[in-house]
Formats: C-alpha cells, structure tokens, sequence
C-alpha cells in the first residue's frame, strides 16, 4: 500500500524545487511513500490563513507569524514528540542563528525551519562601481543615493509595515511592548518620517513591489544600483542563479 502525502508551499525557485528534489530523494528510500507538492503565491503564503491549508494538505511551509496561530488552533503537530533526540540535537546546532529556537513555543516545536531570511541591503557591484557611487554608511547617506535615482526598497503594504517596525527598534521604541500601542506615537512618527523620506525620491511603483520583485529588477534591469532592505533571498548573489548577481550587506 502506498501512502500519499499532499504539501504547499510558495512559490518561488528557492521553496519548491528543494523540496520537489529532497521529496524524490525520500520517496527512493521509502518506496511506499509518495509526496506531492504544490505552490501559493508569495502573498498568499503571508496571508492565506493556516485553518484554510491544514484540512487539504499533509506538509505546510509556513511564514514565521502563522506559528503560534497555527498551534494555538490545534491545526499542527507538536514536533518535538516526533523527533529523536539526535534529529532534535543536529537541528539546533545547524540551524542558522536562533532559527530552530524561534519555533519553540512552551517546549513544543511547532514547525522545523527550512528557510530563513532577514532585511538587509543589497546592491550590484557592477552598477555601484561604473557609476561612481559608495554604499551608504549612515541613513542620511542612504537617502543621498535614493534622491540620486539609484536607491530603492520594496514598499508593498506588508513590507511597509515591518520596515517602519525594524525603524521602531532601532529608535528603541520597543513596538507591542504595550497591549495597548503599537509604539509611543512621538517614536511612531518619526520612524513613519524617516520612512517617508527614503521613498520620496523613489517611483510610485514600489508600492506594489514585494522583496521579490525587487530582486528580479535588480538583476533583470540596469535602472537600480542599490536596495535598502529587503529579505536575503540568496539564490540572487549566485551567478548560477542570475547573470547579474547581487552583494548583501550589513544595514546602514
């Protein structure tokens, strides 16, 4: 008897192709299990809600944010229970930084991290060293080199909103530490001010341009030189990848 395994995840070269292969690869040392894959959009995989994926699929790659909604709702397993202790061993120490971690939730693991990304900047070295431009040390720097035209980050509602969260944290505002407020409202508009100026100069389009797209733009076109956050999608530093690779960075 085989058993058949349904999975989504999102769609994109660095989250099914991996999977498609490391499937294939289990199915050969297992021969009675089949696992069968399909795709959400990268949005859908943000906003589609859990409770509507779990009763149709076995596997689900989750976004961070859905972990505890997923558990709370009694719609995931509790990991930890089905893991050896080696497998539990290896993941945490293997795991890029506190990513394994981030998914305990009172001693329970509700997901096994497969993926991680973080914002930060990126640019073409190409592009910086032809047109004469220096990569940004300071927020005042990196506005200089948006006003010049060269400078662009992803501006889609979601993003939006965790940029002027990461701007909070660096104004030390502490947002949700309240249940109350967000953020202190003087902190939350001056972290709202900054983020408005950076994109002053910018086309309107960022507004419908995610970390994905902006990548492709960056290593597709010559318009842009330089990103000031977006998500560590390595696949485009790879000249396997891309024939115009990226560089990431530290932010500024």
């Amino acid at each position: 008897m085989t058993t058949v395994l349904k999975g989504i995840t999102w769609d994109h070269s660095r989250a099914l192709p991996p999977l498609v292969a490391a499937a294939q690869r289990y199915e050969e040392l297992n021969p009675g299990v089949r696992i069968h894959w399909e795709k959400r959009t990268l949005h859908e995989f943000g906003h589609m809600p859990i409770d509507a994926l779990a009763p149709r699929y076995d596997l689900v790659v989750i976004d961070h944010p859905w972990a505890a909604f997923c558990f709370n709702r009694g719609l995931v397993l509790d990991l930890w229970e089905h893991l050896a202790p080696a497998q539990r061993g290896d993941l945490s120490a293997n795991c890029i930084g506190p990513s394994f971690e981030s998914y305990l939730l009172d001693g329970k693991l509700l997901a096994i991290p497969i993926d991680a990304a973080t914002p930060v900047p990126s640019w073409r070295p190409d592009l910086m060293k032809n047109r004469g431009l220096e990569i940004p040390r300071n927020w005042e720097e990196l506005v200089a080199l948006a006003d010049k035209g060269q400078a662009v980050m992803p501006g889609f509602t979601a993003d939006l909103f965790l940029n002027w969260l990461m701007l909070l944290h660096a104004l030390e505002a502490e947002p949700f530490e309240s249940p109350d407020t967000i953020a202190a409202k003087g902190l939350a508009l001056e972290a709202m001010d900054l983020l408005k100026r950076l994109a002053e100069s910018m086309p309107a389009e960022i507004f419908s341009w995610n970390p994905i797209a902006i990548a492709e733009r960056l290593t597709r076109e010559d318009r842009f030189a330089y990103c000031a956050f977006a998500y560590s999608y390595n696949n485009y530093a790879r000249p396997s990848f891309v024939s115009r690779p990226l560089r990431y960075g530290n932010l500024v």
